[in-house]
């Protein structure tokens, strides 16, 4: 939940403390009968809506506005190496629900709906050979670089 959520009607700022993937302004003061007056809804990992509205000759206005997440946690994505920088080939990657193989360039790649987004993710990368990885990352990035070491070997 973004701290930051404003929705400004005409001058008049108004924090929003809860969203949900709608806003109903119930009142417009009726001295904005018969003008275009300005809207702004402004939080971090949602879309910026910037419109004119027109009130009409009524005393009230209700106007609804539908709230879109950004991408801002869609993507998260990258790269599995060797302790020599080499990239590591079908190495399991398990993020949430979700999980994909790196690619013969060590490469991954994992989106995510708005409903799954998050700020941060906790990875897991496993290979035969070699010691699992798990941590928690702050997501989005797409160019994270893990390495893998090999695993200790009992003789």
């Amino acid at each position: 939940m973004p701290t930051d959520a404003v929705l400004t009607v005409a001058t008049a700022e108004y924090p929003i403390n809860s969203l949900d993937t709608t806003i109903i302004i119930n009142t417009i003061p009726g001295l904005y009968r018969g003008r275009h007056i300005p809207l702004t809804f402004k939080a971090t990992y949602y879309e910026l809506i910037k419109e004119d509205i027109e009130v009409g000759m009524g005393l009230n206005m209700t106007k609804k506005l539908i709230l879109a997440r950004d991408s801002s946690f869609a993507i998260y994505a990258g790269t599995v190496v060797d302790d020599n920088g080499i990239p590591i080939e079908q190495a399991k990657v398990f993020l949430d629900n979700s999980i994909v193989y790196t690619n013969s360039e060590g490469f991954f790649k994992v989106a995510f709906d708005v409903g799954s987004q998050s700020e941060c993710k906790t990875i897991r990368i496993t290979k035969a050979g070699m010691r699992d990885i798990v941590r928690d990352d702050e997501c989005p990035s797409r160019d994270l670089r893990y390495i893998m070491h090999t695993a200790f070997q009992h003789k």
